[in-house]
């Protein structure tokens, strides 16, 4: 589990398995308690699909007819979950890497593996401040 806080006032945790899924991210009210920001992920499921958040890489949603069109190449797909369409692209089924992290901040990539329709190599940063994340994806 990668947690990274900021001023003891925001906490966040990014879950070790693949993908770069959030886990938790909570803030301290002011009676000293750590309230929720997003929903908290399920403890009993690791994958992205049980987690608060997670980057949907290389597409969004569902792949209409399991198909992409990028400009003139058209990519077929295969459903990647239980649902009968390609969802959420792969990004949250690849390894992740970690190539730098300290107590406020990560970067992760996560990189197609071999076998995949597309290659890609997606970078997600986060960084906690005292009072805010920010996301970026590159």
């Amino acid at each position: 589990m990668i947690e990274l806080t900021a001023g003891r006032t925001l906490r966040l945790t990014l879950g070790p398995q693949k993908g770069a899924a959030v886990r938790t991210f909570d803030f301290l009210n002011g009676k000293g308690d750590w309230v929720p920001v997003l929903q908290p992920a399920d403890p009993a499921d690791s994958t992205a699909n049980g987690s608060a958040m997670f980057p949907m890489v290389p597409f969004a949603n569902r792949a209409r007819g399991n198909v992409l069109q990028i400009g003139a190449t058209t990519v077929r797909l295969s459903p990647n979950s239980a649902d009968p369409f390609a969802i959420h692209g792969f990004g949250w089924q690849c390894a992740r890497v970690v190539v730098n992290h300290d107590t406020e901040s990560c970067i992760l990539v996560l990189s197609a593996d071999p076998g995949m329709p597309l290659m890609f190599e997606a970078r997600v940063g986060v960084h906690v401040d005292r009072d805010e994340v920010e996301f970026s994806l590159t």
